[in-house]
């Protein structure tokens, strides 16, 4: 059986916006800032549970479009099975997931991915920014930000770039098929938030 789901997660919209007070003429550029797509999604967990007491448990990954996340949940999944670890090289030094936030510029940055050998990996590109510039609520906003995610005060993901590797027999892989160029364009930030996203789609045995 398939299940589809709709549900309003807006963070501004439940600490007191209206719609219209966070989106077109009030953000820059004109944005819908009140909304969430299954971009802001990519890396969620979610659980699933029934009438019975059972319980289904997912993660949701990028389904390569702009604006959408796609996920499978299993009954039993205790979600510790094959997993990843991205490395980034800058010019500012190599931060790896998991244990630290990094900073780029200057060089083109050199991803790697290592996990289980052969297994198939999804990966993404997101720019982030925070586009809300009504008087009444942008800096309510950007301090709520800097309070619960001070190394990434940003709600907004644009320009979505998604590449799938496979890893090889050692279990590594380079990314070198990412357009940096739009991570630089100047709309609508200078100095973008970035985040990479990754998750096995296929492990070495399934």
């Amino acid at each position: 059986n398939f299940l589809g789901y709709s549900i309003d997660m807006d963070p501004n919209c439940l600490a007191g916006t209206t719609q219209a007070e966070v989106k077109n003429q009030n953000t820059s550029p004109s944005w819908d800032g009140g909304g969430v797509s299954g971009a802001e999604l990519i890396g969620s967990k979610f659980h699933v549970i029934f009438d019975d007491g059972s319980r289904a448990v997912g993660f949701m990954g990028s389904d390569g479009s702009q604006a959408g996340s796609i996920g499978v949940a299993k009954e039993g999944n205790s979600l510790t099975g094959p997993s990843v670890t991205i490395s980034v090289q800058t010019g500012d030094g190599t931060f790896v997931s998991g244990q630290s936030v990094g900073t780029y510029g200057g060089e083109e940055p050199a991803i790697t991915i290592t996990g289980p050998a052969n297994a198939v990996v999804v990966v993404n590109l997101l720019k982030a920014f925070q586009p809300v510039i009504n008087p009444a609520h942008q800096q309510t906003i950007e301090d709520r930000l800097q309070a619960t995610q001070a190394h990434f005060p940003v709600n907004n993901y644009y320009q979505v770039q998604t590449e799938t590797v496979t890893l090889d027999g050692s279990g590594r892989a380079c990314l070198e098929n990412f357009d940096w160029t739009r991570i630089t364009e100047t709309d609508p930030d200078t100095n973008p938030y970035i985040a990479i996203v990754a998750s096995v789609v296929r492990g070495t045995n399934n």
